[in-house]
């Protein structure tokens, strides 16, 4: 990583933990159980993380993804792949890439596994 810093990397997993925080249940909702006014609110929160990753260059944006990426593991990236991952993500990069990470509600787990990945275990 060359542009961002772990501390960097630490304050978002922990604002991403605050957003979205992990309460064992199931991820399925019935439609009955949707409040249309829930789906359009953000709570503070989720704008505090929102903010925070925006704040980034495209730089750090670009490493952040890779490490989400990497972390989130769905197509068998090793640290190997780490910079072609970085470059995939400054090819993709566009003004709604920092809402594109600030949504992953497992932001958090993704960047933690990222990191073992790259060898960083805390």
């Amino acid at each position: 990583m060359q542009s961002i810093t772990i501390s960097t990397i630490q304050n978002i997993i922990e604002k991403s933990q605050l957003a979205y925080p992990n309460t064992g249940d199931s991820a399925v909702i019935k439609g009955s159980e949707i409040n249309i006014d829930d789906i359009f609110t953000t709570s503070s929160e989720e704008r505090v993380l929102e903010e925070t990753i925006a704040a980034l260059s495209k730089e750090e944006l670009a490493e952040l993804a890779a490490i989400m990426w990497l972390g989130r593991g769905a197509g068998g990236e090793t640290a190997a792949d780490f910079d072609g991952l970085v470059n995939d993500a400054l090819g993709q990069y566009k003004d709604s890439f920092a809402d594109y990470i600030s949504s992953k509600t497992p932001l958090a787990d993704y960047l933690k596994n990222g990191l073992i990945k790259l060898g960083w275990n805390g």
